[in-house]
Parts: structure tokens; C-alpha cells; sequence
């Protein structure tokens, strides 16, 4: 089977997988959960996580702009969404396939996937930002933002150090050869392109709009947690959605499957909250924030693949059966 089409199989098989296991297990409980927390509730929390992609997606856009590219606004704003469509694949990477459609309007590989990576960077210091708030409340995952801390501070450092890069590229053409050399050398060249989205102004810039996306989903967040009974401050849960975006991250599992359930659960248990309800506030909060984002990707999939005919994912794993 073609890789494109694995790739698209393995996060309907994730979809597929994940729902049989609400129907069977939690089906009562998040039904409860959604009529206690109420249909403007329900709305609401929604719309905080639309606000997110809104927002991460006018930084990326603006990193094109800062690499000397201007796409039409509608058309790639359906080409960012349709990366949500594989958020389930490790590392998130399968959102990467906007570097497939941005190809037909002049944007070659290394820019974007420089992009891409920038804004992974950008993500995650948002996020561990956010998880500051929480961390001296839960001593136990202190470790977890020093080690994120510690790992981006050295690795903006060499993503902006100009002889670091040049010490790696001489390094690679004298000591390797073939397309084990190739593919170092373009490593390489992703990474110079990474610099111009890592100077201080853009990496500031980049962190406020990052942490005000993530931060509306982590405070839909507490809008959950506080409609089920909860007296916690809301500064709490944002900070237990941060650390459990940051251990589904660690774990390199599709979309942080099962892992970030899993942290998200243990540190509501430890402020107090009722098992069941844990249970329920934890898949209410994945189904308006993960889930949203892949249904929301699969719209954008469809349009971009359908109504444009942009030779993305679908089109290629034709192609490719063809070949075959």
C-alpha cells in the first residue's frame, strides 16, 4: 500500500478506534458532561479552539511572508487546515502535507518544512509557558519544563549560530557521501532557513501569538473543569492542559494518544476532582480540541483536494496506485 494512503488509513483507523472506545466506555459520561456544561458552553469552548487554528495560522502565514512568499489568503488558509486532517500521525509531522500543496505556488521543501519546524518550536515554548503556571503547584512534573527549557534554549542557540551550521556542513561533505550526504546536507539547509524565523523580533512576536492560540484552548479548558463543580482556579487548569499537551509530546504517540489523557486524568484526580468526572472532563476537552482540529482538516482536505484539484495527498496517492 502506498505510504501516502497508509498515512491517511492509519488516522481513520485512529478515528475509528477512539470512538468505538467512547461508545462503549465513556458514551454516558460525556453526554452528561455536554449537557452540564450546556449548548452556549459547548459553543463556546469550540469556538476558543476555531480561535486557536485562527490564530496559528495568521502566524504562519506571516513566516511566509517573512521567507519571501505570498500565497492567496482562502487557499492557504485551507492548505494549513488540511494539515489537521493528520494531527493523529507522530510528532503531528503528517501536518507537514501543506509542504505538498505550497510546492504549486513556488514555495520549495526546505522553506517550508523550515517553517514547519519553526512553528513546532513556537508551539512548544508557548505551551511550555503556559505549563509554567501549574508547575509549582505540581512539583512532580517540574522536571518536565526544565527539560523542554533546557533542550529549545540550546537548540535556537545552533538553529542561530552561523559557524555552528558551518562546522556541521563540512563535517557532513567530509566524512559522508551518497544520500545519506544528501539528506544531512538538506537537514542542513532546512536549518538555515529555520534562522530567519529565530531572530529575537519574530521569536518574540511568534510567542505571544502562540501563547494566546493555545491559550484560548487551555482556557476552554477551565471552562470545563469549572462547569463540572470544580472551584479550582481557572490559572490551574489551563496549566494541567499545558503539561499534559507537553507529556503527549514527550511520548511521540499519534495526536498524544493515551498519553496526554492519561497525565490530563491523574492531575485533575490530584486537585480534588471526582474520578468520573475527570474521565468526563478529559475526553470532552480532546474531542473539542483534537478532534475538532482533524474534522476541521478533513473539510479542508476535501475542498483543497475536491474543488482545487491542488495534487496533495489524495492526488498523489493516485498517482501513485497508478504507478503501480
Amino acid at each position: 500500500m502506498p505510504k501516502l494512503k497508509a498515512v491517511l488509513w492509519s488516522v481513520i483507523i485512529s478515528i475509528a478506534s477512539y470512538g468505538v472506545w467512547i461508545a462503549f466506555n465513556e458514551y454516558d459520561a460525556v453526554i452528561a458532561s455536554v449537557k452540564q456544561l450546556g449548548l452556549f458552553g459547548f459553543a463556546t469552548i469550540c469556538g476558543l479552539s476555531l480561535l486557536n487554528y485562527f490564530i496559528r495560522f495568521i502566524r504562519w502565514h506571516w513566516y511566509l511572508n517573512i521567507m519571501g512568499y505570498s500565497i492567496p489568503l482562502f487557499r492557504h488558509i485551507l492548505y494549513y487546515l488540511s494539515g489537521f486532517a493528520l494531527t493523529t500521525t507522530p510528532g503531528k509531522a503528517g501536518e507537514a502535507i501543506r509542504s505538498l500543496y505550497l510546492k504549486h505556488h513556488g514555495v520549495d521543501y526546505p522553506t517550508s518544512l523550515a517553517a514547519f519546524v519553526s512553528e513546532r518550536f513556537s508551539d512548544l515554548i508557548s505551551v511550555l509557558l503556559i505549563a509554567l503556571i501549574a508547575i509549582t503547584y505540581f512539583k512532580d512534573y517540574q522536571y518536565v519544563a526544565v527539560g523542554f527549557g533546557v533542550f529549545l534554549v540550546i537548540a535556537i542557540a545552533m538553529i542561530q549560530s552561523i559557524s555552528f551550521r558551518h562546522f556541521c556542513s563540512e563535517k557532513i561533505q567530509k566524512h559522508t557521501s551518497g544520500k545519506l550526504s544528501t539528506v544531512l546536507l538538506n537537514i542542513i539547509e532546512i536549518v538555515e532557513q529555520m534562522a530567519q524565523l529565530m531572530t529575537f523580533k519574530v521569536l518574540i512576536i511568534g510567542l505571544i501569538l502562540g501563547v494566546i492560540s493555545w491559550g484560548c484552548e487551555a482556557y476552554a479548558f477551565a471552562i470545563v473543569g469549572q462547569a463540572m463543580g470544580s472551584n479550582t482556579p481557572a490559572l490551574i487548569f489551563a496549566g494541567i492542559y499545558a503539561i499534559s499537551m507537553l507529556i503527549g509530546a514527550v511520548s511521540f504517540l499519534p495526536g498524544g494518544l493515551g498519553s496526554t489523557e492519561a497525565v490530563m486524568y491523574l492531575l485533575l484526580i490530584s486537585i480534588g476532582m471526582d474520578s468520573s468526572v475527570a474521565v468526563s472532563a478529559t475526553l470532552l476537552c480532546r474531542i473539542t480540541t483534537l478532534w475538532l482540529a482533524v474534522f476541521v482538516g478533513f473539510i479542508a482536505l476535501f475542498i483543497v483536494e475536491i474543488k482545487f484539484k491542488s495534487g496533495g495527498l489524495l492526488q498523489l496517492s493516485k498517482s501513485t496506485n497508478a504507478e503501480t
